[in-house]
């Protein structure tokens, strides 16, 4: 298959027009909730959506917004993802999906790693270095009710680790989707990470749980004719301030993406921009989203392989 040049060109673009970086706020969204990796949208095709698409199914990663849309996923399909914060801060996300006669299954792995960050004593005197590292591991399921209903759970094992000490926990997600009798609509809700840490420090980490509830529409474009979606959420954090999520998806071309969205739910970033191509089994997406504070940025690549 080949590559119109502009397509090219575009995808090029959003690879080398970035700085990558990104402040520790990102990893500590919540002042008043730790493990806040968990909020962080590991998937550069929901990111360039500003996070959007409790209803927006169509990769690997879905059961990561939510586990209902494991159901009305694809064939079996798998997926990695990089994404590149400042001085060496990284985030990687690979999951794999697929069906069973008994329902919809998955399997994730998340990783988070803050790099050397350099410690500092009450007096600012430099105490040696030291990093902070989230996993995630995730299994979920989901099956159907009806043709337009389904229900979705995910188990999470988690662990910390901020210089020497460590801690481990768990978090679920439960999530329903309902494709609506509104052509191109569809709704969800979803209930993600709450649970239980281990004590760190003598202290136990509060998970960053949170509660949401979005639509997806999808059409046709009047007067250019080319398919678009519209994925509106509304989130509400437990420990945080809740947030509205909107972003949109066109394809000027058969096979590529162009999106771009805005939450309000977040101090750190607001617009988010992405591209995609899709390659029949394997497709690639690439996000870029300018970070609030201190003028950094953050960019995502994934690799998606479907069908194998």
């Amino acid at each position: 298959m080949t590559v119109p040049k502009y397509i090219a060109a575009a995808l090029a673009l959003f690879l080398a027009g970035v700085d990558a970086a990104v402040p520790q706020a990102v990893f500590l969204e919540s002042s008043k909730a730790g493990m806040s990796f968990l909020r962080i949208t590991p998937n550069a095709a929901n990111a360039g959506l500003a996070g959007a698409g409790l209803a927006r199914s169509g990769d690997a990663a879905a059961f990561w917004v939510n586990p209902s849309l494991l159901a009305f996923g694809g064939d079996r399909t798998a997926q990695f993802s990089h994404t590149e914060f400042v001085e060496g801060i990284r985030q990687e996300y690979a999951s794999i999906t697929g069906h069973t006669g008994l329902g919809s299954l998955g399997a994730s792995v998340q990783l988070f790693d803050s790099g050397d960050i350099e410690g500092r004593d009450e007096n600012r005197n430099f105490t040696g270095d030291y990093s902070i590292k989230y996993v995630a591991l995730s299994l979920g399921y989901a099956r159907t009710l009806t043709e337009t209903i389904a229900l979705g759970v995910t188990w999470k094992q988690l662990f910390e680790k901020v210089a020497d000490e460590d801690a481990g926990g768990y978090a679920v997600d439960a999530g329903i989707t309902w494709r609506t009798p509104v052509e191109g609509l569809t709704a969800a809700a979803v209930a993600r990470n709450y649970g239980r840490m281990g004590a760190l420090r003598d202290e136990r980490t509060k998970l960053p749980s949170d509660f949401g509830v979005g639509v997806l529409y999808g059409g046709v474009l009047p007067g250019v004719l080319r398919p678009f979606r519209l994925a509106v959420d509304y989130l509400s954090p437990r420990y945080s301030d809740p947030g509205i999520r909107l972003g949109v998806e066109v394809e000027p071309v058969d096979r590529f993406f162009v999106r771009t969205g805005y939450r309000t739910d977040s101090d750190d970033e607001d617009v988010s921009f992405g591209v995609g191509l899709d390659l029949g089994r394997f497709a690639v997406d690439v996000s870029y989203t300018p970070m609030e504070e201190f003028s950094d940025n953050a960019l995502r690549f994934t690799l998606s392989l479907e069908g194998f």
